[in-house]
């Protein structure tokens, strides 16, 4: 019998410095410029494209709305990590 482990993006892959916040924040900003430079006509499309659910994109785009202090404490340590 094969058992396969599930992928769970909440556990940080052995390398990787970027956190899982600011994958997501830096999700936010790409679904955004796809829906406004028109390369989806909503974020509905776009959800199913990436193959994510609506309500777990909508969810990623609530990050969206964080406090600017929050956003750029999250994409500063991105820099501070040479990752950017």
């Amino acid at each position: 019998m094969i058992v396969r482990a599930r992928y769970r993006p909440e556990e940080p892959v052995p390398g990787d410095t970027a956190s899982t916040e600011s994958r997501l924040l830096a999700l936010t900003y790409v679904v955004e410029a796809a829906v406004e430079d028109g390369r989806f006509q909503s974020v509905t499309e776009l959800a199913g494209a990436l193959g994510l659910s609506r309500s777990r994109l909508s969810q990623v785009m609530r990050g969206r709305w964080m406090p600017v202090a929050e956003q750029e404490r999250v994409l500063c340590a991105l820099q501070l990590r040479g990752l950017s």
